[in-house]
């Protein structure tokens, strides 16, 4: 009896201890799978939150950088200048051209995959100015932003592609009785989140209160709350934290959000099987009575399986999650050096200018400055686009040092500096470094001395324009320095905007090369300039290198039929300066001539283009990419050849097809009509009609009838 009841009481203390040591393993494991659960849901809530304010502020990013850029192209006089100009005219096309330049040198490449900036008016005939080029009002979604069905409407002033790629935003400004639209491409590749953050995001458009998301349930947590009464900021409704962040300027806001629930698999595993091992240890403890070997094995293998398990996928995840931060602050690095060295740039061109900049650091007033001027005009373009590139690389590894291509086409070096002889000394040394990139190329440079106060820029560029114009007498000297040209006032004057003219107005054929050519050797054969006859040398030396450098950009001389050793080496100068005139004037009527025979050509081909697509909605664009041509050159050489411009000629030949066609047969409807010969609107085809033939179509229908 003693025994059994020993065994009944060992077996009782044994279920005791067993229950009492499952009660507190399972009391364990719970709470740690609790705090687990807790830690895990409170890291990835940071984590999400993180990506959140990251996404955040580069779109906070872009808007800044668009919308200055647009502050700025509002008040550009070339696009208002545009925007006034009447569709289709010459000055339209012309100062189209010049927006579009302004454009590409205030925004990124085309289809950067950053943003894109186009600009229209409300105008219907009107194109879209892109970075890229030109695109009808018609061509511009499939060509800029594929997949978008249509642009934002009126009251709307943002749009998402179908597929969440790209984001569309408008501006108006109106200016007068002209509206000047802004349609900004913004890629969203950044939202790109980790699927297993679970973040979400949606676009709203403030003043229509639509919605733009991939993800139906913030689009319905957005739905049922009061738009206007969600504050920028991060908040909580429903189980979900949302974050948004409102763009006035574009009048709409960002939301973003993620779920603040969270069911790890993992830690069901960890609650819920000890306490399942453990009751069947406890039964199969009652069923069977062998406790201690079973229970120590289960124990031993939960405890290695619970361990191997735990320094898996925690830590595996914990690791890549740190690894995407870390890239993503690297990326945030290198966007803020690219963005600060944007604005220093465009804060030094307004300096150069001698205007203020709202990019100026508190120093610029007291810090010194000192600028080079360099000169890569030998170099064909080229090459000199890839010295420019080797110049703006270098010039990002010194601090304080901005390369810059001013509107002019000038290359400037600037370096600023508290000290003003460390100030001339580092730039003289990076000169150095510059000009013999190419030692064979020729390239010069012309340093002034510094000045205090970034108000002095505009006044050390002059100097160095001023030292740049004695090249030609310094053509021993690399690098140029104001002492060098102390003694040459008075001297040979072929300053190197005189010389740009020149070989622009030569490129071109122009009518005006010769009066230039003229008018820069008798600047230098003036009595009050008293050349010496060294310095006219030099002079006439100089022009030879100019005509050239022209020859050989049309390739004139590729024959090699030109002596140009022997005109350098001429002992007249004069004779050379003749001879040189002699051959740009034949240059010039041989150009001339082949150009009137090409026209004459053009032209005819260009009509034939209009007869064969008149039933076709064409415009003067679809004309000038048929031929390769700019709208304001084709234009130009239509009206100049024909004798009427192009809207003139396609509407009097549209007209005379009506007429014909009424002629055969008077019972068509004008309708039908006006759509075979090319009009959009059948009231534009009777307007047209009215203005050529005198009467309406109806009318000269019915005089037909008369006559059959």
């Amino acid at each position: 009896m003693r025994e059994k009841g020993r065994l009944k009481t060992y077996h009782a203390q044994l279920s005791s201890v067993f229950i009492a040591t499952a009660i507190l393993v399972s009391a364990i494991a719970i709470t740690a799978g609790f705090l687990a659960e807790r830690n895990i849901m409170t890291s990835t809530m940071h984590a999400n939150e993180s990506l959140e304010d990251v996404s955040s502020y580069m779109l906070s990013s872009r808007i800044r950088e668009i919308s200055n850029t647009i502050d700025y192209l509002s008040t550009c006089e070339c696009v208002l200048d545009w925007l006034y100009s009447d569709v289709g005219s010459s000055d339209y096309y012309y100062q189209g051209l010049l927006s579009y330049q302004e454009l590409v040198r205030r925004s990124p490449v085309f289809n950067s995959d950053t943003f894109n900036i186009a600009i229209t008016s409300d105008d219907r005939d009107s194109f879209v100015i892109t970075s890229g080029g030109t695109y009808s009002k018609k061509d511009f979604l499939s060509y800029v932003t594929p997949g978008l069905r249509s642009l934002p409407d009126d009251d709307a002033s943002v749009s998402v592609t179908p597929d969440y790629s790209t984001l569309l935003l408008s501006a108006k400004r109106y200016l007068g009785e002209k509206t000047l639209i802004f349609y900004c491409t913004i890629s969203l590749s950044y939202l790109s989140f980790p699927l297993e953050s679970g973040i979400q995001y949606a676009f709203i458009d403030t003043s229509s209160g639509r919605i733009y998301t991939p993800f139906e349930q913030v689009e319905k947590k957005l739905e049922n709350l009061s738009l206007h009464m969600l504050q920028d900021g991060r908040l909580t409704v429903d189980n979900m934290s949302l974050r948004k962040e409102s763009y006035s300027y574009f009048d709409f806001s960002a939301v973003y959000g993620h779920s603040t629930t969270m069911i790890s698999p993992f830690i069901f595993m960890l609650i819920f099987i000890p306490c399942i091992i453990l009751t069947c240890l406890f039964v199969f403890l009652k069923v069977s009575g062998r406790l201690y070997r079973p229970v120590k094995e289960a124990y031993e293998t939960i405890a290695s399986a619970d361990e191997k398990e735990t320094s898996g996928n925690e830590f595996d995840t914990i690791i890549a999650k740190c690894q995407e931060a870390d890239q993503i602050s690297k990326k945030l690095i290198t966007m803020s050096l690219e963005l600060q060295n944007a604005t220093d740039i465009q804060k030094y061109r307004s300096y150069l200018r001698g205007q203020d900049s709202l990019y100026r650091a508190e120093d610029d007033i007291s810090a010194f400055f000192c600028l080079s001027i360099l000169s890569s005009d030998s170099l064909p373009d080229s090459r000199q686009a890839t010295v420019n590139l080797t110049f703006n690389s270098m010039a990002r590894k010194v601090k304080h040092l901005h390369f810059i291509i001013t509107d002019s086409g000038f290359s400037v070096l600037i370096y600023k500096s508290g000290n003003e002889e460390e100030c001339y000394s580092t730039l003289y040394r990076t000169l150095k470094e510059f000009t013999a990139i190419d030692a064979e190329a020729g390239l010069q440079a012309a340093i002034t001395r510094p000045c205090e106060g970034w108000t002095g820029i505009k006044g050390l560029y002059q100097n160095a324009l001023n030292i740049m114009d004695c090249r030609y007498i310094l053509q021993d000297k690399i690098i140029m320095t104001e002492d060098d040209i102390s003694d040459s006032t008075g001297l040979m004057h072929y300053p190197i905007s005189e010389e740009r003219k020149l070989i622009n107005a030569a490129l071109s054929a122009s009518v005006n090369t010769l009066d230039i050519f003229d008018a820069i050797v008798k600047d230098n054969t003036a009595p009050e300039r008293m050349l010496t006859e060294k310095e006219f040398e030099r002079f006439a030396s100089a022009l030879i290198s100019t005509v050239m450098r022209i020859f050989q950009e049309m390739k004139e001389d590729s024959d090699g039929d030109v002596n140009w050793k022997a005109l350098m080496d001429n002992q007249k100068p004069a004779a050379a300066i003749n001879e040189l005139r002699e051959m740009l004037a034949g240059y010039i009527e041989r150009k001339t001539r082949e150009n009137s025979e090409r026209y004459d050509y053009l032209v005819d081909e260009m009509k034939k283009y209009i007869q064969a697509h008149y039933s076709e909605n064409i415009q003067l664009i679809d004309l000038s990419e048929e031929f390769n041509l700019s709208p304001k050159y084709c234009s130009e050489v239509f009206n100049r050849l024909s004798g009427e411009n192009f809207k003139n000629y396609l509407n009097r030949f549209r007209i005379n097809e009506a007429q014909r066609i009424l002629d055969e047969n008077p019972e068509i409807r004008i309708t039908q009509l006006a759509s075979e010969v090319g009009f959009s609107s059948s009231n534009s085809f009777i307007r047209v009609f009215d203005k050529y033939m005198g009467i309406t179509p109806k009318q000269y229908a019915e005089s037909r009838k008369k006559e059959i």
